[in-house]
């Protein structure tokens, strides 16, 4: 999992300093994933090496040396957290996973800002695309009064327009169908993960 390029892109970012791209990415839902399966991996291993401080060796046969567990009440403590934190990361190595396979599949971009980005880019762009041609209507039925608005609709300044409007607007629609359910697939996985 951690030689994934969304592993390894959002590790990167996190051991460095960069510029604005770099802050902007850093405070990506995807890049706090990785953070917070950090911090758990310290969290673990800070508890494990505790854990030693719980036990005492005493010698045992045959010159092997044997741990005995000196303060139960604190091991314990540990043994749950260090099963807490294996929990965690087990669930957030999945997410990890299943987010880096649903982006390459789908050849999105890794950041997911940026594909929400995109998304709302495609409904502005519909929602521009409409206006112009209710636009374009007002200001041909205006220019050409003496035209009902059917034959406003059949003036060749305006189906030139009209069908290049129609054509991105199509555009646009077919990627928000095929994209906002699976931005929105990962965006269920970020929440599940608490990110």
């Amino acid at each position: 999992m951690k030689d994934t390029p969304f592993f390894m892109e959002r590790a990167r970012l996190l051991e460095g300093t960069g510029g604005p791209i770099d802050q902007k990415h850093g405070k990506d839902r995807t890049t706090s994933l990785v953070r917070k399966y950090r911090a758990s991996e310290d969290a673990l291993r800070r508890d494990r090496a505790a854990t030693l401080g719980c036990l005492a060796a005493r010698p045992g046969k045959g010159g092997a040396v044997v741990f005995e567990v000196v303060d139960s009440e604190r091991f314990d403590r540990l043994q749950e957290a260090i099963a807490g934190h294996a929990e965690e990361l087990k669930k957030l190595e999945g997410a990890i996973t299943e987010i880096d396979s649903i982006v390459a599949a789908n050849r999105l971009p890794s950041w997911f800002d940026d594909m929400k980005q995109r998304l709302n880019s495609s409904s502005n762009s519909i929602y521009t695309q409409k206006n112009m041609i209710s636009q374009l209507v007002a200001f041909n039925a205006a220019q050409n009064p003496q035209l009902s608005p059917e034959e406003v609709l059949e003036l060749p300044e305006f189906t030139t327009r009209r069908k290049e409007a129609d054509d991105l607007i199509k555009r646009e629609e077919e990627y928000l169908a095929n994209y906002r359910p699976i931005v929105e697939q990962i965006e269920a996985i970020l929440e599940s993960a608490g990110c």
